[in-house]
């Protein structure tokens, strides 16, 4: 997850070399959230499908092929 956070902090490229967990038990709190289209954005906007979420877990995985079968949106009734 350090590589993650780095290349995120540095705005820098990243491509997962092992499976990565990392968590967030308490969730986000408002103004709390994140952008699904904007990584680096820092507060919603009409079009950047600002999500904010309770208690979750994040995957890192080294080939996205495997996540065909995840919901593309987070609106959508299944885990993400």
């Amino acid at each position: 997850m350090e590589k993650w956070a780095d290349a995120w902090l540095n705005k820098k490229p990243f491509k997962a070399d092992r499976v990565g967990i990392a968590y967030m038990l308490g969730g986000e709190t408002l103004p709390g959230g994140a952008s699904n289209i904007d990584p680096y954005a820092t507060a919603p906007t009409a079009d950047n499908q600002w999500v904010s979420e309770g208690p979750h877990i994040m995957v890192l995985v080294p080939e996205t092929r495997s996540w065909k079968a995840s919901p593309p949106t987070p609106t959508m009734a299944a885990p993400m």
